[in-house]
């Protein structure tokens, strides 16, 4: 009987142990999955920031640019026409050909500033330097918005707002670049109070392709977005322009 009692009381110690055991291994199996995903994203969001912040400097640096450019011209339309004509040509080169991430260099003058009988509200005179798809540069002068005007377009965008500003990402003209989605950075020309004009870059998005890449994770991958949502660099290519909530695996994902 003693045996018994004993032996009771063993299996009895036995079987607390174990069921100690097996909650303390269970805890400690939940606890290192928890800190593991954890680790994980702390990772990913560390990855995350070092791209974003990438990019972000390098938008802040052609914003520098447009800022310079628009205050080295914001003289030039005191300049008779064909003096002022050459000196946009050689800065617009001379940007557009150190700078070979620039599809175009440009600045657009109201007419009103270059024309003191000029009533109207709209109305611009554009000088681009265009880096074309052989390789080559080429000049552009024309005129815009001479008898109308779209309000929503993104010249009248900024200056309605007078500050600067980078354009929502779209596919360039298809005669000069098709297929090939890019942004517009641009800073206002002002001189005493009055608005003349701005003076902008247009570069391929493209660029951030490369930033999409993220080692850290087999399969995993970074995107690039938009203010408003619109993926502008991504592996699977299909997706470029798309809204990232109208993606279908987003979508499947919050439902």
């Amino acid at each position: 009987t003693r045996i018994s009692i004993r032996l009771k009381m063993l299996l009895l110690i036995l079987g607390i142990a174990l069921i100690t055991y097996a909650s303390g291994v269970t805890y400690v199996g939940w606890y290192v999955s928890q800190k593991s995903i954890l680790d994980a994203k702390k990772l990913a969001d560390l990855g995350a920031r070092e791209k974003a912040n990438s990019i972000r400097s390098d938008f802040e640096g052609y914003l520098a640019l447009s800022r310079a450019m628009a205050k080295i011209v914001e003289d030039y339309p005191q300049r008779e026409t064909s003096q002022r004509l050459d000196l946009e040509r050689e800065l617009l080169k001379k940007v557009q050909g150190s700078n070979p991430d620039l599809k175009q260099g440009w600045m657009s003058w109201e007419m009103k500033a270059l024309d003191p009988d000029w009533k109207k509200d709209h109305g611009r005179e554009r000088h681009a330097y265009t880096l074309t798809q052989d390789g080559n540069r080429v000049e552009f002068l024309d005129t815009a918005d001479v008898y109308t005007y779209d309000p929503d377009n993104f010249y009248y965008m900024i200056r309605s707002s007078g500050r600067e500003g980078a354009a929502e990402p779209y596919f360039f003209a298809p005669n000069r670049w098709p297929g090939i989605m890019g942004t517009s950075i641009v800073s206002p020309i002002k001189k005493d109070n009055q608005y003349l004009g701005q003076v902008g870059f247009d570069f391929a998005t493209s660029k951030y392709m490369s930033t999409t890449t993220f080692d850290a994770f087999e399969g995993s991958y970074a995107l690039v977005i938009s203010d408003k949502g619109k993926i502008v660099a991504q592996p699977n290519e299909k997706l470029i322009s798309q809204y990232v909530d109208q993606v279908d695996y987003i979508k499947d994902r919050d439902k």
